[in-house]
């Protein structure tokens, strides 16, 4: 866990001075959780808030959000500033409350991180992404197009080894777009630029669809789709959910043999509708389990990967996009179950 800054420090002295031994409890108990969860602490700035008739702040030029008083645990938000110089600063500013000796509450403690520059460096990155990709898209279209006409022409006059070959190219221009399309939507999803189009959506329906376009006709033919009772209408991005899905059923298919069944399952849990992809296939190592949904990361399951690592990655910023969770339970050699929730309309 990284350590408190010096600053942090002075307001716990402050707090024991003034409180007494068991608010510094609680103040102690407030600091380990909001470093715990605050990211690059090194870069944190100013510390602290005390509450009272006319409470007042040390945060250099931040006023902190005063409905953050009234909710418990560690709580962040997204602002703009203006600094003594009259420059414009993005920052996102953490806080945890801590409680009085009779239970109520007596303030918080906080900090807050310039994400300006990292921003700008965001922005300069989605924008050069988003120009490589159109680039190499152009000619990449041009190549799929021409080889579905050899492929369609070399099958009608009966040239089947041709064919193959056609077919071989087709299916290397259709992977390289999606590993475009990855990094792009990987991209704009880390800078939060992905704007998602949520309306009242039926799973049931968006998952039988996904199963009539996903992969080749015997595909296809492997994968079973099994509501259980009654699934509300989902408050989904169907176009996203529809990507996440069809992610992890092509994963499915690519990492189970070919004569074994895919299961894709719908169920209602409370609140929100659970999608559960199951397969038999080669299962994943436990060590490998808590970075599966990692940027770039490669399961070792014995079969050569493709791609660039992005797609498990996508699935869940894509999910977590929209409020929900995901999961994954394997065995190696006994298959996998990935989960992943929504929440209900």
């Amino acid at each position: 866990m990284t350590q408190p800054s010096a600053t942090a420090l002075g307001v716990l002295r402050r707090c024991i001075s003034r409180s007494g031994q068991r608010q510094t409890q609680s103040v102690l108990r407030s600091l380990r959780e909001l470093w715990r969860q605050v990211p690059y602490q090194t870069a944190a700035r100013k510390i602290s808030t005390e509450v009272g008739p006319a409470w007042t702040t040390s945060l250099d030029y931040v006023t902190p959000r005063t409905e953050l008083l009234a909710r418990g645990g560690v709580q962040s938000y997204d602002t703009a500033v203006r600094y003594a110089d009259g420059s414009e600063h993005d920052v996102i500013f953490y806080k945890a409350t801590f409680q009085n000796p009779d239970g109520t509450l007596g303030g918080l403690v906080g900090t807050f991180l310039d994400v300006t520059e990292r921003r700008k460096a965001e922005q300069f990155r989605e924008e050069y992404v988003s120009l490589i990709s159109h680039d190499l898209r152009q000619p990449l279209t041009a190549i799929t197009g021409l080889a579905e006409l050899l492929q369609r022409t070399l099958t009608h006059r009966g040239l089947e080894r041709e064919a193959k070959s056609a077919d071989v190219l087709l299916k290397s221009a259709r992977r390289m777009n999606g590993m475009i399309q990855d990094l792009v939507e990987s991209v704009r999803l880390e800078s939060g630029r992905l704007e998602l189009q949520k309306k009242p959506t039926d799973l049931a329906q968006l998952v039988s669809e996904i199963v009539e376009r996903v992969g080749s006709q015997a595909e296809r033919a492997r994968i079973q789709v099994e509501v259980v009772g009654t699934v509300p209408p989902a408050l989904v991005d169907p176009e996203r959910i529809e990507r996440a899905v069809s992610n992890l059923v092509t994963n499915a298919l690519k990492y189970s043999s070919p004569d074994s069944p895919v299961l894709v399952r719908l169920e209602r849990r409370g609140g929100e509708a659970e999608v559960t992809v199951t397969d038999r296939g080669v299962g994943i190592p436990p060590d490998d389990l808590p970075y599966l949904f990692e940027r770039f990361y490669r399961a070792r399951t014995g079969q050569k990967s493709e791609g660039l690592g992005l797609g498990l990655y996508i699935t869940r910023m894509l999910v977590e996009a929209h409020c929900g969770r995901i999961w994954v339970e394997s065995e190696p050699g006994r298959g996998s179950s990935f989960h992943f929730t929504v929440p209900l309309a």
